[in-house]
Formats: structure tokens, C-alpha cells, sequence
């Protein structure tokens, strides 16, 4: 009987063109009217097993009222209503509805909470709803097919085509092994063969340390495109350069026009002279402060002709005196005045130690000076 019931169901139901809308009764299963004569609260409504879940709360003016509020409170023991199910209303004018309010409560309880000011009359009507009145109620249904749930036409629907539920399913099942397929095949290759790393021209390596980058553009050819390239950060020349901790990774540098600094050019870079007519002990040449070191790439000391007499010197790095051993840059024991054209440092570029001064030690060049040419530069740190 069942089996047939639902036969007819489909076949009188489902197979129609379709309803635009069907629509239910609302149920109201609590009416009840609350005067402002009778007080200012009515009785404990009891909703206890009336499947009641929706309130409203009409009100109706007679004569002058100039203050009024009225509210719909709620409780659960019909003694105290502490919870309020809609919010106090203004209740001077002839009528006004409150908006449903959803609340599945034990009792309900109409409250004046501002007392009617005026000779008017105002009447609260109190409604409980089992369902929300001021919500239509219908459906649409649309043209099903004649046989939906492929009884008769269920073979599989192509993807994204129109068929019966079963179709639909078939085709979803289909594309599911299919996958199921393609990862069984991945996780084979996996666990036996592995997954071979490539290089950019497709070719598996032994191992990661192999792994090569190679560019499209040969050499000789015209640069285009986005070759790869050794580049290098530009800095302008008279920039100081903060030096890093040892171990750390460093940029390379390289001037404006992309010709990289070295040994020999660096962007801060300076030439320098000073000359002594007198002795000297432990004088610095260049000072610096802590947190910063000289660079030196070359020296050059010399006297003029009208020194009478062989110069000693030291030249060297030191925070207050000139070295003797490590640290001396330019030294001689005595140069004689029949060679007093120079003595020359050019390179490799040596740097102090932080707070390290340049310094120089030398005699008196009687009868003349003597002067140091030098280049350095300065790195922070």
C-alpha cells in the first residue's frame, strides 16, 4: 500500500509542470484582549503544550492618551516575568502592530511599562502564533523530468549535461575511478622509482646538489628578454658601507653605471695629504670612533730635496701608539737623504681594527718637510 502510495505521489506530483506557490494558513492558538482599565498587567498567559513560538501585540486607541508603553514580558513559572519577548511599544496613537518575535516560552504576560497618561482607553490585543504570520509560506516547484530518478533513462550524464538523478551519479562515480586511477599510478611511482628532481632542461639528476639554471640567451647573441645574469646593489660614490658580522652573507657592490667595486675601486674611496715639518710621535693622521674602521690602498712618504738629514718613520694602524711589528703599513729605519724621492705602498687594500687610528712616528726632516699621499676609505660597523 505504501509502495503505491508513493507511485502516485510521483506520478501526479512530480511529473506536473509545477506550482508557482502553494500557501498555508497561518494558526493562531492564543487571543486575548488587555484593557488599560484593567490595570497595568494583564494575566499569566499559559502557552505550556500549545507549540506556540510566535507573538504579536496589536494596539487600539480611544479618546486622548499622551503617554502610554506597553511590552510583552515572559516567564517560565507564571509568578515572575523577568525576559521581555517585544520591546515596550508607544501606545498613544490609534493603532500599532508589533513586528512577530520568535520565543518558545511557558508564560507570557502584557505590561504597561509607562501608565496610560490621559481619559483615553487604550486595548491591547495579544496573539500566539505556531507559525510566523507576517512570513508567506509556499514553494516553487519546478518541471521535473518525467522519470527522475532514472528508472528508465540512467545512463551516464556527460559533465555539465541535464539527465535523471541516477545519470547524474553515474557520471559522478565515473570520474571518481578516474582518479582513484591516477593516484593509485602516482603512489606507485613514489614508492618504487621515487620522484627524480629535473634541471631546466627537463633531464632527472642523481641527486639536489645538481641542480642546474641555465638562461636562453647564448653568448655573442643579442641581450633580450630576462637573461640570467651576476648582478650586484648600486651605491653611489661617498657611501659608506655597513659592514657585516663575519659568516654572514654579503651583497656585492657596484657603482651607478654597473661597474663593480674591487680591491683597488670602492665607492668611498678618498685622497688625502699631510705634511710634517717636525717630528712626530704616535701622531694620528686619520681618527676615527668606535664602530668604524680604515681602509688603506696606498702610501706614499716622501722628503724634499732641502732635507738635511736621513728620516726614520712608522707608519700603522694603532688606538694610541704606532706598532713596531703588526699594523705597520710604510716604515724605514733611516731614509737617507740621497733618497728621499719615497717609499711607496700600493696594496692589497688592508683595514684596521675597529677604533684603530692611522699613525706615524717619524723624526725631525731638518731643513725640510716631508709629506704622506695616501688613499682610504672608511667602513662602518
Amino acid at each position: 500500500m505504501k509502495k503505491l502510495f508513493l507511485s502516485l505521489f510521483l506520478i501526479l506530483g512530480l511529473s506536473t509542470a509545477g506550482y508557482s506557490q502553494y500557501t498555508f494558513p497561518t494558526v493562531a492558538k492564543i487571543l486575548r484582549v488587555h484593557t488599560s482599565a484593567e490595570g497595568n498587567t494583564s494575566i499569566a498567559y499559559n502557552l505550556l503544550g500549545t507549540d506556540i513560538h510566535y507573538h504579536t501585540i496589536t494596539i487600539q486607541v480611544v479618546g486622548t492618551v499622551s503617554a502610554c508603553a506597553v511590552a510583552l514580558k515572559s516567564g517560565s513559572d507564571g509568578a515572575t516575568f523577568g525576559s521581555t519577548l517585544i520591546a515596550p511599544l508607544t501606545c498613544t496613537s490609534n493603532t500599532q502592530t508589533s513586528v512577530a518575535t520568535n520565543g518558545d516560552v511557558n508564560y507570557t504576560r502584557l505590561e504597561f511599562t509607562t501608565p496610560k497618561v490621559g481619559s483615553g482607553t487604550v486595548t491591547v490585543t495579544y496573539q500566539g502564533w505556531q507559525i510566523n504570520p507576517y512570513t508567506a509560506i509556499g514553494a516553487s516547484i519546478s518541471a521535473l523530468p518525467a522519470d527522475p530518478l532514472g528508472l528508465n533513462a540512467d545512463a551516464a550524464a556527460s559533465a555539465g549535461g541535464t539527465g535523471s538523478i541516477s545519470a547524474k551519479l553515474r557520471s559522478i562515480s565515473s570520474e571518481i575511478d578516474t582518479i582513484k586511477t591516477d593516484v593509485a599510478s602516482i603512489n606507485t611511482r613514489v614508492t618504487t622509482t621515487g620522484v627524480p628532481i629535473l634541471d631546466s632542461y627537463g633531464n632527472p639528476l642523481s641527486n639536489s646538489d645538481q641542480v642546474q639554471i641555465h638562461g636562453t640567451i647564448a653568448d655573442g647573441s643579442v641581450d633580450s628578454g630576462n637573461p640570467i645574469k651576476i648582478g650586484c646593489k648600486a651605491v653611489s660614490f661617498g657611501t659608506t658601507i655597513t659592514a657585516v658580522d663575519s659568516a654572514d652573507r654579503s651583497n656585492m657592490y657596484c657603482s651607478a653605471d654597473g661597474i663593480p667595486y674591487n680591491d683597488s675601486v670602492r665607492p668611498n674611496s678618498i685622497t688625502s695629504r699631510t705634511n710634517f715639518a717636525g717630528s712626530q710621535t704616535d701622531q694620528a693622521i686619520k681618527s676615527v670612533s668606535a664602530g668604524t674602521k680604515i681602509g688603506i690602498q696606498s702610501l706614499i712618504f716622501n722628503c724634499s730635496a732641502a732635507t738635511s738629514v736621513s728620516v726614520s718613520f712608522r707608519i700603522g694602524f694603532g688606538t694610541a701608539t704606532v706598532p713596531t711589528g703588526d699594523g705597520v703599513l710604510l716604515s724605514s729605519p733611516g731614509l737617507e737623504a740621497s733618497h728621499l724621492s719615497g717609499l711607496v705602498y700600493k696594496g692589497p687594500t688592508v683595514v684596521g681594527a675597529d677604533d684603530e687610528d692611522l699613525r706615524i712616528t717619524m723624526d725631525a726632516p731638518t731643513s725640510g718637510s716631508c709629506d704622506l699621499d695616501y688613499v682610504y676609505f672608511l667602513i662602518a660597523r
